[in-house]
């Protein structure tokens, strides 16, 4: 169970980088990246089942599943939000 937490984590994390990749917003480190990963996939899953988009195929670590496509999804809309609320300086 903690080695699924652990892949899982991984996966969210390159998620959020990936997300990432598309802004120029790169603060934070190894948490935030985390925090993104697992927030974008609850966001993007969110967002695909409020306007009834096809389901995707998930990421299947043992018993868990991870929604991969819907976290980068997530991921890009969430840092799009925080950059428009954030000012650079």
């Amino acid at each position: 169970m903690l080695i699924e937490l652990l892949y899982i984590s991984v996966v969210a994390v390159v998620c959020a980088l990936l997300g990432l990749s598309t802004s120029r917003y790169s603060r934070g480190g190894l948490i935030v990246y985390l925090a993104f990963g697992f927030i974008g996939a609850f966001a993007g899953t969110y967002v695909s089942r409020a306007l009834d988009f096809a389901d995707v195929p998930d990421l299947t670590i043992g018993v868990t599943k991870f929604p991969v496509i819907w976290a980068l999804v997530g991921a890009v809309l969430l840092i799009a939000a925080i950059g428009v609320l954030v000012k650079e300086r």
